[in-house]
């Protein structure tokens, strides 16, 4: 509890499930109760409900899947992921390197579905992604790789090269 000489304060930290309740602020000293004459303070105002919400660390329902695309199609990665409080979701691929919404890149959230597109896919896009989620009860990765091909699936290199040329 805080008192500055005018204001009390109470500060709970790291509360749990079980600190959820009533809590009444009662001004007394040794002789007894003493009245409210604020008029901020109504008696209806000397309480506070408090409920404490329990965080679940971030769980993937579905987790992202291999892809192989044509040279300048669309990749999509889509996964599912639950956890409390909703956990923040980040896109990195290969060493690290952070994806950002960007004309070659977007990102589509719905509710628990979180996907990354890759527009227009190129060669030096293959790799592996990675999806993290994370909130203040944890943090979970789930990894894929994506395989850019030049040229038509199932035709050989001799017979994509004459498709280019």
């Amino acid at each position: 509890m805080q008192f500055d000489g005018k204001r009390c304060r109470l500060l709970l930290r790291s509360v749990h499930e079980d600190d959820s309740g009533c809590y009444t602020c009662k001004l007394s000293t040794a002789k007894g109760t003493l009245p409210v004459h604020s008029t901020e303070l109504q008696p209806e105002n000397h309480s506070a409900k408090l409920s404490v919400i329990p965080s679940k660390e971030p769980l993937f329902t579905r987790k992202l899947d291999l892809l192989e695309v044509l040279e300048g199609r669309s990749a999509r990665f889509d996964c599912k992921v639950s956890g409390s409080p909703p956990p923040r979701v980040t896109w990195t691929h290969s060493c690290f390197k952070d994806i950002q919404k960007s004309s070659h890149c977007t990102f589509v959230y719905d509710d628990q579905e979180c996907s990354l597109v890759v527009l227009n896919a190129q060669p030096e896009d293959s790799g592996v992604y990675t999806c993290t989620a994370k909130n203040l009860a944890g943090e979970i990765s789930c990894k894929a790789e994506l395989t850019v091909h030049i040229g038509v699936f199932g035709k050989t290199d001799e017979e994509n090269h004459s498709l280019r040329v």
